[in-house]
């Protein structure tokens, strides 16, 4: 079972709080049988903050595999499952692919009601952006086009 996530949308954030996935972000969950839980998680990248959307499933192997690292202790790995547990939370899509996103993370993302929102497929996860933050972040972050490169070139 391997889910990947490619591409970017720009949606708005509907007055009730959601958003949309789209249908290629849907057909993902359905031929993986992930079902409708979504685990979002929320995280700060150069003082932006910005969600996670994981299927249910891909959450679950994610914290199976803090143990697994090799370099942290038992109470590293403990940390961490409850740093990783703390800023997340399971929500639900809905027949129409809407994931309502939990308040505390909108509001400490800047993604209230109406806001407009970048969905970024990044593997495993699918990440909602302040749009107009997105590119900008992505920019602040962005890799040398040598090792980008060196990525695309891999056989």
């Amino acid at each position: 079972m391997s889910v990947e996530f490619y591409g970017t949308r720009e949606i708005t954030v509907d007055g009730a709080g959601r958003v949309k996935l789209p249908s290629a972000f849907r057909r993902e969950f359905e031929i993986n049988g992930f079902g409708s839980d979504v685990v979002v998680a929320y995280r700060e990248l150069n003082g932006q903050g910005f969600m996670m959307l994981y299927p249910r499933g891909v959450w679950k192997r994610i914290l199976e595999h803090v143990s697994e690292v090799p370099d942290l202790t038992a109470l590293d790995v403990e940390a961490m499952r409850r740093r990783l547990n703390r800023w997340s939370e399971i929500a639900s899509m809905d027949k129409q692919g809407r994931i309502m996103l939990p308040k505390r993370f909108t509001e400490k993302a800047g993604l209230a009601a109406g806001s407009e929102a970048a969905l970024v497929g990044s593997g495993n996860r699918i990440e909602v952006w302040q749009l107009a933050l997105c590119d900008k972040t992505v920019d602040e972050t962005a890799l040398d086009d040598e090792k980008i490169a060196a990525v695309l070139n891999y056989k």
